[in-house]
């Protein structure tokens, strides 16, 4: 038995209030997230700057040519990723050893997919001390078979940054995929 045309005609209308419903809401999330991770920037810019202590930051990775100038907070749980990259492994972003940084792709570390070998970023650490940075690598990972060694490294050796976010950088799907760009000191 076929549906009269006008009850087609609303339950079509009705799908399609519902997909412009969920549109909204998503578009609304992002533009939360992304309202977020500029808010929390700000802050620790502005913590970075002043002379008051127990700012959130822990670092600040800069190139001014991109216009890149972040705030690494000291972890990297879901909760403080949304106000900025995170420490996930390793020593203080400069210090002698492994850094490890994760970021979100779509606000902080969605730049990472513009770098490639020998692009540079700076990277100053809480007492204003900086480190030149070089890309000597940048792949796509496993995140299910590559694992980080949350240990940090010894003393004396270079200090190398690795910066990791999601792949790939145009989905919404959180899949095990990683994109890594490896940097070295100069």
């Amino acid at each position: 038995m076929a549906l009269p045309t006008r009850l087609l005609a609303l339950a079509a209308a009705g799908v399609a209030a519902c997909l412009v419903g969920v549109g909204g809401v998503a578009l609304w999330q992002a533009a939360a997230a992304l309202s977020r991770a500029a808010t929390a920037q700000e802050a620790a810019a502005a913590a970075w700057t002043s002379d008051a202590a127990g700012g959130a930051a822990i670092a600040r990775i800069s190139d001014a040519a991109r216009g890149i100038d972040l705030y690494v907070m000291p972890d990297a749980g879901l909760d403080s990723l949304a106000d900025g990259p995170g420490l996930f492994a390793g020593v203080t972003p400069g210090a002698p050893g492994l850094s490890v940084i994760a970021g979100h792709r779509e606000t902080h570390f969605a730049f990472l997919r513009d770098l490639g070998p020998g692009d540079r970023l700076t990277v100053e650490d809480s007492s204003g001390v900086t480190t030149e940075f070089a890309v000597v690598d940048a792949r796509v990972v496993d995140g299910r078979t590559v694992t980080v060694d949350r240990t940090p490294s010894a003393a004396g050796t270079a200090p190398t940054l690795m910066l990791v976010t999601c792949w790939p950088f145009d989905s919404a799907a959180l899949g095990p995929e990683r994109y890594v760009v490896t940097l070295a000191a100069l």
